[in-house]
């Protein structure tokens, strides 16, 4: 669906049928409208006679467009079929240039453009463009040279280009090349035509660039400083203060000022504060790590298909496409002929294809026969996009937003006349007397996790997802966690939650409010979720999209889904009405948003991500995805509609502890762990600057987390932790340090430093891992000595140190 810039009010050909049009109130000027009624009402009112219009097909409020660029208006989108010239329409096909002040748009349902490329970009940066000057070869304008103070870009960076001033391609996301730390360039040459993004020549300050993220090489978001780097036995240990990263994450990491180097790395969590790097090459992190950056990679990667070969099986060219063999695909393309047969992106009846590979930039997709589709082999610069589907199996220690959920759909029994073996998921084998034997094959219906709520009812954290994921199966209200798959015998194991209520379509409550949400209660309710989104972070609040949001065509949202990560757009429209077909419903007041880099560029969603919520760049959530559309594009229910029909508030970091839960208990077993990560962050980075003092670091960062774990999850070790004054020990390490001239006590309570931090390193031989027990061994003499000196003694004396042997 993308606005072509045609002027004039057109809608669909090839229809009979004549609508009536209503005229009341058109004639007034621009932007002149009843004060006593919104927009979204003159909208809503507009809808009952749009809609009898053949061919519309959406009405939506969103930013005016002309030539695919934002002009800062408000206006009623019109969704079409397909747009003919004004002379070509019947009076009552025509849509007015004006409803009741407020302007018109319209746009086409479905129109094919290019696909994104497989592209890294940096920390959601945005800038104004100060000036924009086009580089010729010869009489053809080849790339442009923005000027923007301070960009933050680096090369293969990808942008786009917005603002009131913008040009005709403001749709496009651009690769960039760094000219210095001010200036960067863009190519404006696609397949012979000029792709130049802005009006030249250029008035200053007229429009502005941003960031645009991708699937396969996602860094918008999740990213992070790196403070530390320490290599010890070949383990590459990483400083990264509040980093957010889990055991299983993939990154890439930027050496300062601009090079993204090309491996992706694996990360072991330590600490909220520390990593490792899995199977990485100790070479590559020589110089660091002043300036260097790490940014995430995302699950699913994509990528444009440019041709198709009409072969038994299917053959798909996708330059350097890096799938291997047994990978799931999502596609979607933009010819007639084979979106009948090949697009599987909503159409749920058709699941995600594997593939075989023929070459690095060639697949194929066994049991696909286009033979017979009567259409020659397609070759183009574009015919349409795929995405890889990558379930995100983790098992996760808490339950957050955004990882996968299942719902039992079916099961089927096939008896047998003997015994079988026992198979692997999804089926199993019960044996009956008399030799018989039960085979339980388990469908599973898989959704996203959104987020969590509090229940208006009762005050406790529920899970909140769509209606047609919670609502879809037949397992007796049962939710499951990822790992449910083994059979029906062993489901109720891995029951996470019990469905509560629902609502998919009306309101009940509310005329013209309609929602695809779903609750569940937390069974058994062991407490153990969080207010947060894996990847993206923990929940801010909600925010509620404005008109004023929306006139600039540039607020950006994002979703984690557990079938392809986190995914980028922009929603264009808000109060946007549309009738599913397969549901028979007329949705009203949705949320639209397209792929960050433009309709076909990308997918938003696909099945399995349903349930996922949208938030804004300040972790606020604003929506409940919920239906994708072609093009990539989705739709979502705003969150204050959801949270109403619900009657539930969105739990976020800043709430009170929700009702049932544990508040915080004060005393000392509060204070066994609290600040040590932050405590240690800086201190160890100043540490490393010496080499005794940089394997002393590498040592504290790997056990950290263990220790926490004991002090935390160990009863024993916790007693004598708190028995031998662990957390005043640790207090008054803080003080030291933090006014680094100021020795710690020599005795509390009558016991002396020696003997408290000698019980406590016991304590860690006799409950910690074989490693910590060396390690402990090691470095006991080196640390009951340290303890005695002020930190600048410290820090002296291992500087001074360089090739200790570790005794004192």
């Amino acid at each position: 669906m993308a606005n072509t810039g045609v002027t004039g009010r057109v809608v669909i050909a090839g229809t009979s049928n004549r609508a009536r049009v209503r005229t009341q109130g058109l004639n007034m000027k621009p932007n002149e409208k009843p004060d006593h009624r919104t927009s979204a009402q003159i909208k809503q009112e507009a809808e009952r006679w749009l809609f009898e219009i053949p061919g519309v097909r959406g009405v939506a409020l969103g930013p005016k467009f002309v030539a695919d660029r934002a002009i800062g208006k408000l206006a009623i989108q019109v969704f079409v079929e397909s747009k003919r010239s004004r002379v070509a329409l019947d009076a009552g096909e025509v849509i007015p240039e004006f409803i009741e002040g407020i302007p018109t748009d319209v746009w086409e349902w479905r129109r094919s453009v290019d696909t994104q490329h497989d592209i890294t970009v940096d920390d959601c940066p945005t800038g104004l463009i100060e000036q924009a000057t086009a580089i010729s070869s010869g009489s053809t304008v080849t790339h442009l040279e923005i000027h923007s103070t301070a960009h933050g870009l680096f090369d293969n960076a990808r942008v786009h280009i917005t603002g009131a001033n913008a040009g005709i391609n403001t749709h496009l996301s651009y690769p960039v090349v760094i000219v210095n730390d001010d200036t960067f360039r863009i190519p404006v040459q696609e397949n012979g035509q000029d792709m130049t993004p802005v009006v030249l020549p250029y008035v200053a300050n007229s429009a502005r660039w941003i960031n645009a993220c991708t699937l396969e090489n996602l860094c918008c978001c999740p990213t992070g400083e790196i403070t530390f780097i320490g290599i010890l036995d070949d383990k590459i240990s990483i400083g990264s203060p509040r980093h957010g990263l889990l055991s299983g994450d993939r990154i890439k990491i930027r050496r300062a000022p601009l090079l993204l180097r090309p491996p992706i790395h694996v990360v072991k969590r330590i600490d909220a504060d520390n990593f490792e790097l899995v199977g990485s090459d100790p070479a590559e992190f020589a110089g660091g790590p002043n300036g260097w950056r790490w940014r995430k990679v995302s699950l699913a990667p994509t990528g444009r298909i440019t041709r198709i070969q009409m072969t038994n099986p299917i053959v798909l060219d996708s330059a350097a496409h890096g799938l291997e063999k047994g990978d799931r695909i999502v596609i979607q393309t933009v010819r007639d002929v084979t979106v009948a047969h090949l697009d599987n992106h909503i159409n749920r009846a058709i699941g995600p294809y594997r593939v075989e590979i023929v070459d690095a930039d060639r697949f194929r997709l066994p049991g696909v026969d286009a033979t017979g589709w009567g259409s020659p082999n397609l070759q183009d610069d574009f015919l349409g996009s795929w995405i890889k589907v990558v379930e995100d199996l983790r098992k996760y220690g808490r339950k957050w937003g955004g990882i996968r959920i299942e719902m039992k759909e079916s099961e089927t029994q096939t008896v047998q006349g003997t015994p079988a073996s026992s198979a692997s998921s999804p089926l199993t084998t019960s044996i009956r007397p008399g030799g018989t034997a039960v085979r339980v094959r388990v469908e599973l219906g898989t959704g996203t996790l959104g987020c969590l709520a509090i229940d208006d009812a009762t005050g406790k954290p529920v899970l909140l997802s769509n209606a047609h994921v919670l609502f879809s199966g037949t397992d007796n209200d049962e939710v499951h966690h990822p790992d449910y798959y083994v059979s029906s015998r062993t489901c109720s194991k891995h029951k996470i939650a019990v469905r509560l209520r629902q609502v998919h379509g009306e309101d009940p409550a509310q005329a013209g409010r309609t929602v695809d949400a779903a609750i569940a209660r937390f069974e058994p309710d062991d407490r153990a979720y969080d207010p947060f989104i894996a990847d993206i972070g923990p929940i801010e609040d909600t925010a509620q999209i404005s008109d004023a949001d929306l006139v600039n065509g540039d607020y950006r949202v994002w979703k984690r889904g557990a079938q392809t990560g986190i995914t980028e757009g922009i929603v264009v429209s808000r109060d946007f009405t549309f009738h599913d077909q397969e549901t028979n419903i007329q949705w009203r007041n949705q949320l639209r948003i397209r792929p960050m880099h433009g309709e076909f560029r990308g997918f938003m969603t696909v099945h399995g991500d349903s349930g996922s919520v949208l938030v804004n760049d300040q972790n606020r959530v604003v929506g409940l995805l919920s239906k994708a559309l072609s093009g990539g594009a989705a739709t979502a229910n705003p969150i204050r509609d959801v949270e109403l029909a619900l009657g539930i508030k969105i739990w976020n970091i800043h709430d009170a502890v929700a009702a049932g839960d544990e508040p915080v208990e004060p005393g000392k077993g509060q204070t066994a762990t609290v600040g040590i990560p932050d405590l240690l962050a800086g201190t160890l980075a100043e540490l490393s600057a010496s080499e005794t003092g940089n394997h002393l670091a590498v040592v504290v960062r790997s056990h950290l987390d263990e220790a926490i774990q004991l002090m935390e999850m160990n009863k024993k070790f916790a007693t004598l932790w708190h028995r031998n004054h662990g957390p005043e020990l640790m207090q008054h390490l803080r003080e030291a340090i933090e006014r680094r001239n100021q020795r710690m006590p020599s005795s509390i309570e009558g016991r002396s430093l020696h003997e408290l931090v000698t019980a406590i390193l016991d304590a860690l031989r006799k409950f910690g891992s074989a490693e910590l027990v060396a390690h402990v061994n090691e470095h006991e003499q080196l640390v009951l000595h340290l303890l005695n000196c002020t930190y600048e003694e410290m820090l002296q004396f291992l500087k001074g140190n360089a090739r200790l042997a570790f005794k004192v």
